[in-house]
């Protein structure tokens, strides 16, 4: 400490010393690095009943006697003088523990005595003074007129005081937010530079005759900061001689509401007088007071003659029970509008004596005991559409007959291909019950392999994007294990706006035809069969013989003789290839014996010439133990392969053979001919086609026909590796 400080502090405490002894308060000065009191200590202890001593003692030494609860304020208060000036004087109000036991309430000034050269606080200079006598009463009247204040700021009406010139001096926060002013801007302003009054048919308002027990109301208008204008409900009253009070309530809500009102009620005027159903007001005995034109329409009489009229004289006989069981349940239930919403079908009688069917809505009007004093009946003509109804139960009538007695199966499915419903003949066929399909996909329900399911997906698809229908040939599994043959066409029911409703597929058991069918195929294959055995052996074996005696005769023979006997025994050996050739075509024994894959390379190698290259590619050698299928398939390539030799004039015809997955494998046919014009495929079949398709469709297979993008035709059979 420098000797200027050290000379301060001296004279501090010289003048401590001297005012010590002044009630009520002590001055002193803190120490802040040693927290420990350096001057005044002894008549502070005193101040609260201590020894200097004593208090130095007390664990925390004075910070000790401060109330927990304003240690905080005491921190506030070091950070407070750390950042003052040198005459800045920062005071605080805190508890402090008198020797008693009582708290005193302490004011607390302190002034910057001390720092060092970095400006850290070292000393204070400060006086405590107690106030707990005087705390008690200011606060309360303090406390009470913040209450007082805080009730006005937060009232939902603008409060507001001016004096008798009109100038307003005070306004609550209510007041400032509703016209957009600031305290300071709305102060000095005449009650009529924010108030139009002359929106009151009154008389100018006059503050000299507004008396206290007065409290006059003018509806006016109000001037928002900005623009704008505000609807107002103003009041005004006489405090004393120079004060006045005004209460301004915002009535624009209430005059929009009113205005609602306004509008809602024309427009159950408009609804009432212009409603398309017929709308009768009725009193507790059930006479009408009020009608609508569309009720009079209805019933064929004039408005005046139905005033005063009951409405139980308007229903027909044949509804007259249900009237008065409606009737008096409106009249005794004070639950009535909860328990009839839906409202009750009757026939009325108009004065033509024409019976009108009706859809009866009723609401029950009752006073605060819920006695009935009123009612609304709203009736809406639905004989049209009860004739409607009619036709449309007759028609769900006979379709459920026409599905429950329909010999071909049926299945209804959703758009997804989840079964609705199916009728009983499926029932019948597959051995499943309706409750054990219902809800299930088609393709896991038990009827269908997986092979199949890809198509039924498929078919399904090109429903959805708008095909009309599509048709197929699907292997069904029972479910004791057998299969039929089914010849299915699906169909999308659609709605008006084009959605899908359901998809029906009908099928039809072909399994007893398509045996019958292959029996014919199998007698022709047999026929086939024998004349080919014939040629080769009958008429290829005389051929042979023919030719040896040609050969014969050509050895005795010289000049033009031999010559032609030469000609003779080359057509004969011509016939005997062709013999030879059409006996191998009409027997399928070739492929019985060497199988399908090895006799499509001899049908390739057949083929083959100068001018076409026939190529053959196997990747799947197949092992049928259905010969026939076998069969089927060679003679759907042979056809394939004859079509586009005599139709497409191509240069090169491939013929494959592999397996697509583990289930199912595909037999192809391409040809780079003039092939198939784009969009004439279906009207180009011809009956080689058609007996290709028919043959694939014995096997269970598909049978697919297209052009090629770069020319030419594909022929595709996918069949099951099963067979």
């Amino acid at each position: 400490m420098n000797d200027s400080n050290k000379l301060l502090l001296a004279n501090t405490r010289a003048l401590i010393s001297g005012l010590t002894g002044m009630g009520g308060h002590g001055y002193f000065v803190w120490d802040y690095e040693s927290n420990k009191m350096i001057a005044g200590g002894d008549r502070l202890a005193e101040l609260f009943g201590y020894k200097e001593e004593a208090v130095e003692k007390r664990p925390g030494g004075w910070r000790s006697l401060v109330h927990p609860d304003d240690a905080a304020i005491i921190t506030k208060m070091k950070r407070r003088l750390s950042q003052a000036g040198p005459t800045t004087i920062v005071s605080e109000r805190v508890r402090i523990l008198r020797g008693d036991g009582r708290w005193d309430i302490v004011h607390i000034s302190q002034r910057v005595l001390e720092r060092s050269r970095k400006g850290k606080l070292i000393s204070t200079v400060g006086l405590s003074q107690v106030i707990t006598n005087y705390v008690g009463p200011y606060e309360e009247v303090v406390k009470r007129e913040a209450l007082y204040r805080q009730m006005v700021d937060e009232a939902g009406d603008g409060i507001f005081l001016f004096d008798a010139r009109g100038a307003i001096y005070y306004a609550n926060r209510f007041m400032e937010r509703l016209l957009g002013f600031r305290k300071d801007e709305l102060r000095g302003q005449t009650l009529w530079q924010i108030f139009d009054l002359r929106l009151s048919s009154k008389a100018k308002l006059d503050l000299r005759k507004l008396k206290n027990a007065q409290m006059p109301r003018f509806a006016c208008r109000a001037r928002r900061l900005g623009g704008g204008e505000v609807e107002m409900d103003l009041r005004l009253r006489r405090l004393d001689k120079e004060r006045f009070l005004g209460i301004a309530r915002d009535m624009t809500r209430e005059m929009q509401l009113a205005e609602a009102s306004k509008q809602q009620a024309a427009y159950y005027r408009g609804l009432f007088l212009n409603n398309s159903s017929g709308v009768a007001v009725f009193d507790e005995q059930m006479r009408i007071t009020a009608s609508n034109r569309a009720l009079a329409s209805l019933l064929k009489y004039s408005e005046s003659e139905l005033q005063g009229s009951r409405l139980i004289d308007f229903v027909a006989n044949e509804s007259l029970d249900t009237a008065r069981e409606t009737f008096t349940a409106m009249e005794r239930s004070p639950r009535f509008n909860a328990t009839h919403r839906h409202g009750v079908k009757l026939v009325l009688q108009s004065k033509d004596k024409k019976h009108i069917h009706t859809q009866l809505a009723l609401t029950a009007i009752g006073d605060d005991g819920a006695v009935f004093r009123q009612g609304i009946a709203i009736l809406t003509d639905i004989t049209v559409e009860q004739r409607y109804r009619r036709e449309r139960d007759d028609e769900a009538q006979f379709n459920k007959a026409l599905l429950a007695n329909a010999p071909a199966a049926i299945i209804v499915s959703d758009p997804s291909g989840r079964i609705i419903d199916v009728n009983p003949a499926v029932e019948k066929i597959t051995g499943y019950t309706r409750k054990q399909l219902v809800g299930k996909l088609g393709w896991e329900s038990g009827l269908l392999d997986e092979e199949q399911a890809h198509g039924t997906r498929d078919r399904l698809a090109a429903l959805l994007k708008g095909a009309q229908q599509v048709s197929s040939t699907l292997r069904v599994f029972t479910k004791r294990g057998g299969i039929r043959l089914f010849e299915t066409q699906s169909t999308a029911a659609r709605r008006p706006n084009g959605d899908i409703a359901c998809i029906i597929i009908t099928g039809m058991d072909v399994t007893e035809q398509k045996r019958l069918e292959t029996e014919v195929i199998k007698v022709a294959e047999q026929e086939q069969m024998r004349i080919g055995n014939d040629l080769h052996d009958g008429v290829g074996q005389v051929l042979t013989g023919i030719m040896s005696l040609t050969e014969a005769l050509e050895s005795t023979l010289e000049g033009t003789a031999q010559r032609e006997a030469a000609r003779i025994r080359e057509l004969v050996r011509d016939a005997i290839q062709q013999v030879r050739q059409l006996s191998h075509g009409l027997s399928p024994s070739a492929v019985k014996h060497r199988g399908l894959a090895a006799s499509l390379r001899l049908l390739a190698e057949g083929v083959s010439s100068s001018k076409l290259h026939c190529e053959c590619r196997i990747d799947w050698e197949p092992q049928f133990t259905n010969v026939e299928a076998e069969t089927h398939l060679f003679r759907v390539a042979q056809e394939a392969v004859s079509n586009a030799i005599r139709h497409g004039k191509p240069t090169k015809i491939a013929i494959s053979l592999r397996r697509e997955n583990g289930q199912s494998a595909l037999m192809e046919i391409e040809d780079n001919g003039v092939g198939i014009k784009a969009g004439k495929i279906a009207s180009s079949e011809g009956i080689g086609v058609r007996v290709m398709r028919y043959r694939i469709g014995l096997i269970g297979g598909q049978f697919d026909i297209s052009r090629r993008e770069e020319g030419g035709t594909r022929i595709r059979c996918r069949f099951s590796c099963a067979l």
